[in-house]
Formats: C-alpha cells, structure tokens, sequence
C-alpha cells in the first residue's frame, strides 16, 4: 500500500469498526485506498474522477441472529437509517437499517429464514 502509512490504515480501520461502517474510502496523491469489512476485500485502486467514494451497490448485513422479517420489497426506495428488514432474536425485534439512502434491488433472504450474524439479507443500488 504505496502512500499510505500502516498506522494510518489500522486508525481507519479501528475508527470504521467503532463508527459501524461497512466500508470506508480515502484518497491521498494519486492513491486511493478502499477498505470494505464483514468478510470483504481490502484492495489499494488508483483514484476514481470524484473525491468520494461511493459504491452503486451496498450489501446490508444481519447484526443479529435470528429470524430474518424484510419490511422493504425489492424496488422501494429507502432513506439511510429506515428499517429494511427485522431479524428476531429470542421473541425480540430487532432493526436491520439501511446506511445510505438506495433503492432495494434484491433481497437476499427470505422471510422466516434463520441469518447468521453479518449474513447479507439485501442488496441495494445507492441513489446518486
């Protein structure tokens, strides 16, 4: 990882962890480092037209294990922070959320089928 010290990287990392994210980019010279978690890459891409990053398409996970409830059909447009599906967890809901504002393109899990904590229950197209 050329132009990025190893320090700063595990910051981003501890920083990204603590915040929740799923994914975190930055841009330093002519490199940009993207670092997506939950079972995903690590990977150093040369710098995209934009200054922030932006992914057409989110993957949302499971906090929980349960049983997965979707409460948004594939099409709907959901805002960061509305509830996309419920996974219930010993007779209590709990929220899965959307983090940015998107359109539900696929839903990755079927209602009343148990998830696995970090399953991905729903794909979704970023709204630009």
């Amino acid at each position: 990882m050329i132009g990025f010290a190893s320090e700063e990287v595990e910051r981003l990392v501890r920083l990204a962890d603590a915040k929740g994210l799923t994914y975190i980019g930055i841009e330093s010279g002519d490199r940009e480092i993207v670092l997506e978690f939950g079972g995903a890459s690590v990977a150093a891409v040369p710098p995209c037209a934009h200054t922030e990053f932006v992914p057409e398409t989110v993957v949302i996970k499971s906090g929980y294990v349960g049983y997965f409830r979707h409460e948004a059909d594939v099409g709907a447009f959901v805002e960061a922070g509305d509830v996309v599906g419920i996974v219930e967890a010993l007779g209590l809901p709990n929220d899965v959320v959307a983090h940015v504002d998107a359109i539900v393109e696929e839903l990755l899990a079927d209602d009343g089928q148990t998830v696995e904590y970090g399953q991905p229950v729903a794909k979704v197209r970023v709204s630009k």
